[in-house]
């Protein structure tokens, strides 16, 4: 079995645990982590955790992240001048604006609703993800299914490895070696 074979297999697991309904916010957070090499693999499987997901009984929607700096960008008053000057570029908004998008996906979804963010690594260098997880974890009512390009160890989680990395209350599910829930 591949890795992304196992990885969505660990993710119906997790799908036919049963969920929760008391739990916080950050608990309702399903990091699906694979090693950084496979996002393009994974990305074009994402279709077969959509299909699991909704055999589970669950509804599913996809946040895409792929497009979300270039509408930032367009949208920027200065943005020519940014072109010409790129040191001149800050970021200062960015962050607040994916949150924003994100908690708008997450309050049209109900508490039966995977939320899944993909194409989280079209944000390496303008976002954390554990800044955006933390600013929309009080809107999660369903789950919310970070696709994520990196490892984890224990609940200390490194975005494309190029990063030290984060503790958060989330459910890992990772393809192996040791593989499935952590």
């Amino acid at each position: 079995m591949n890795q992304i074979d196992a990885l969505a297999d660990y993710y119906s697991q997790y799908l036919e645990s049963g969920w929760l309904p008391t739990i916080a916010g950050g608990q309702r957070v399903v990091m699906l982590v694979y090693p950084k090499e496979s996002e393009r693999s994974v990305l074009a499987r994402v279709g077969d955790f959509e299909t699991r997901t909704r055999k589970a009984g669950k509804t599913w929607r996809t946040f895409d992240c792929a497009s979300l700096f270039g509408m930032w960008m367009d949208a920027q008053t200065y943005r020519e001048r940014y072109f010409e000057r790129p040191n001149l570029l800050v970021f200062d908004g960015f962050g607040t604006e994916v949150a924003d998008r994100l908690r708008a996906a997450l309050q049209e979804a109900d508490a039966n609703t995977v939320v899944a963010v993909v194409n989280t690594a079209a944000l390496y260098g303008f976002l954390h993800i554990s800044d955006l997880v933390h600013a929309v974890d009080a809107c999660i009512r369903g789950r919310l299914a970070v696709f994520f390009p990196g490892h984890v160890d224990g609940t200390n989680y490194r975005f494309l490895d190029g990063r030290d990395g984060w503790n958060y209350l989330a459910h890992a599910i990772t393809p192996g070696p040791i593989g499935g829930l952590l």
